[in-house]
C-alpha cells in the first residue's frame, strides 16, 4: 500500500489570503488564528511551508513575508551566479592562482581539452621572470611560459571562468600582465 503524500493544499487554511512575489516563486499565505495575525511561506514546488508562524501584530507579519521573499531572490541569484559555465574558456587559455602564507606563490595553468559544458583540461606550466631592476629583494613579477608543461594534465570543473585544483587556491583567467611573487620562506 502507498502513503498518502501531502499536498501543499492541505497545509493552507481555509480563506488565507495569497501574497505571491513576482520576481521568485515564492508565495505566503496570511490568515489569522485565534485572533493573531499569521502566515506561512511556500518556495518552488515545495508541499510543506518554508516557515509557519503567528505576529504581535500584522505589520510584523509584513515585514517578516518581505524578509521572505528577499531571502528567496537572494537564493536564486546566488544559484545563477554559481553555475558551472566554461562559456567562452578555448584551448590554450592561462589561469593563474596566487595563494601563499609567509610568502605569495604563482600558479599558472593552460587549457589543453575542453569539455561539455563545466569541464577542462589544464597542465601546469611554468613561469618566466618580468621582474625590473626596480624589485624589492626577495620578491619578482612572473609571467607564464605557455606550452612549457611542468606536471601532468588534470580535469577540472570550470565555474565563474575560474576553478580550484587544491582545496585552498582558486586560479582564474590570467588577465596578461606580471604577477606578484615572493619567497622569503
Amino acid at each position: 500500500m502507498r502513503a498518502y503524500r501531502p499536498k501543499r493544499e492541505d497545509f493552507i487554511p481555509e480563506g488565507a489570503d495569497v501574497r505571491s512575489d513576482p520576481e521568485s516563486d515564492a508565495v505566503a499565505y496570511l490568515f489569522e488564528n485565534c485572533g493573531r495575525p499569521c502566515a506561512k511561506l511556500f518556495v518552488g514546488k515545495r508541499a510543506r511551508p518554508d516557515w509557519h508562524y503567528w505576529f504581535k501584530s500584522p505589520e510584523a507579519r509584513e515585514k517578516r513575508i518581505d524578509e521572505g521573499f528577499q531571502d528567496r531572490r537572494r537564493m536564486l541569484a546566488s544559484r545563477t551566479r554559481y553555475r558551472p559555465s566554461n562559456a567562452g574558456i578555448e584551448i590554450g587559455h592561462i589561469f593563474v592562482a596566487s595563494w601563499g602564507y609567509d610568502q605569495t606563490n604563482v600558479d599558472f595553468w593552460q587549457v589543453t581539452k575542453v569539455i561539455g559544458k563545466s569541464m577542462a583540461e589544464v597542465r601546469p606550466i611554468g613561469s618566466l621572470d618580468a621582474s625590473s631592476e626596480n624589485e624589492a629583494p626577495l620578491t619578482e613579477h612572473v609571467v607564464p611560459h605557455a606550452d612549457h608543461f611542468i606536471g601532468p594534465a588534470r580535469r577540472v570543473r570550470i565555474s565563474n571562468n575560474g576553478f580550484s585544483p587544491e582545496s585552498f587556491i582558486h586560479a582564474r583567467l590570467w588577465d596578461g600582465k606580471p604577477c606578484y611573487a615572493s619567497n622569503y620562506a
